[in-house]
């Protein structure tokens, strides 16, 4: 998700502010450490264009669709395993029962993981907006 960030600090690692939609910085206090892989000329102060991390991206991407795919068809065989263990044969409706079963519940784990945000990465200083005296800022009280 591309985000505007403030550049609190370039000493060690960049270090940067979320900037939520009112203007402010979220994070002031401990800020995010952030990666430059384009080697833009950043100093503290400026306001950056921030995304997430590509490979992240697509590893949630696959997680996201894989899983809940391989969970269905799981779920269409698992009825049958399950059918024969009561000695009875597995319908169409049975096995389609358990496809949306099985899929239902890895579609929510998906969902749950992702609010929970345990796939992170470190997010990417994508281009460099405005310094803070053009973006007409004097004081660090105005983030």
């Amino acid at each position: 998700m591309t985000r505007y960030a403030l550049v609190l600090s370039t000493e060690d690692e960049i270090i940067v502010g979320l900037i939520n939609k009112n203007g402010a910085v979220e994070n002031k206090e401990r800020g995010l450490p952030s990666d430059n892989p384009r080697d833009l000329p950043v100093k503290s102060g400026s306001v950056v264009i921030v995304d997430e991390n590509k490979k992240v991206q697509a590893i949630r991407g696959i997680i996201s669709l894989l899983f809940p795919v391989s969970s269905s068809v799981a779920g269409y065989f698992a009825a049958s395993f399950l059918a024969s263990l009561f000695k009875k044969s597995a319908g169409e409706i049975s096995k389609a029962l358990f496809v949306l079963i099985f899929l239902s519940i890895s579609a929510s784990l998906v969902f749950l993981a992702s609010r929970m945000g345990k796939i992170r990465g470190r997010p990417q200083i994508v281009d460099i907006i405005q310094t803070r005296r053009s973006a007409g800022i004097s004081k660090e009280k105005d983030f």
